[in-house]
């Protein structure tokens, strides 16, 4: 810190070190809240984090619907569910992440 008023610049991300000692740094709030747990997150409903999902589409559809399709049909909609599963688990990333840091 002495550093930076000898060059003569100002950085603002040290003046957190000014704060008065009476001023918690951390609102009170979040110290009572119980930690959250691996088994909170697999039982949240909204996560869905105990559902198993299948890795492809075609397990998910039956074996008459894949007969009348061509091959590049199932193809594009492997890489449709694909797509979709992917963004599924990036929403459930950020959801995680929200209820861990937030």
């Amino acid at each position: 810190i002495s550093e930076d008023k000898e060059d003569g610049h100002h950085h603002p991300h040290h003046d957190a070190f000014n704060y008065p000692d009476d001023v918690p740094l951390v609102p009170l709030e979040f110290l009572d809240e119980s930690p959250i747990t691996a088994n909170d997150l697999d039982t949240d409903p909204f996560l869905g984090l105990q559902d198993e999902e299948p890795d492809s589409w075609t397990p998910t559809v039956g074996k008459e619907v894949t007969k009348k399709l061509k091959d590049k049909e199932i193809k594009r909609q492997e890489h449709i569910y694909e797509f979709i599963l992917t963004e599924k688990h990036h929403c459930l990333t950020l959801r995680v992440m929200q209820k861990v840091f937030v």
